[in-house]
């Protein structure tokens, strides 16, 4: 009989975690992840911080989601998602500025996917419309649109 090296407890729990949200067991997956992150195991701890501020922010928690998006991205500087879901959290939380600051982030990391840039793009347009700059609002969905060409772009 040949026996396989346990998988480590990240992995194991990382694919229950994955079952749980299949099962929109919210609750139990946060849990989960919860547990990758008490463990301090920078291997995959990234991830779990990122997983768990999706989880949070779509309850509503949007400190704990800023939080764990802001860990997710010191200790996982390539999850582009969380640079993205950080700047839709801080205009939640009606943080325009640093809104507007994260989108251009965004903007500037390296390998981050066209769909990422132009939401981060549409973001900032309304921010700047809503603040009075149509000019740079406008920039922004043109250039979004450039990236995008199926943008709709508000009257």
């Amino acid at each position: 009989m040949i026996r396989r090296p346990p998988r480590s407890t990240q992995s194991r729990s990382s694919a229950a975690s994955d079952v749980y949200k299949r099962q929109g067991k919210s609750d139990e997956a946060l849990g989960v992840f919860e547990k990758i992150i008490a463990a301090k195991d920078d291997d995959g701890s990234g991830l779990a911080y990122y997983n768990a501020g999706v989880i949070l922010q779509g309850k509503g928690d949007l400190e704990k989601a800023e939080s764990y998006y802001r860990q997710a991205i010191a200790l996982e500087p390539t999850l582009n998602e969380a640079y993205y879901n950080l700047g839709v959290v801080l205009r939640t939380k009606g943080d325009a500025e640093a809104a507007l600051a994260q989108f251009a982030t965004v903007m500037t990391v390296a390998g981050m996917p066209v769909d990422l840039r132009v939401s981060a793009l549409t973001n900032t347009a309304e921010l700047k419309a809503a603040k009075g700059d149509t000019k740079g609002a406008q920039a922004d969905y043109d250039e979004a649109v450039s990236l995008s060409p199926a943008v709709s772009v508000p009257p």
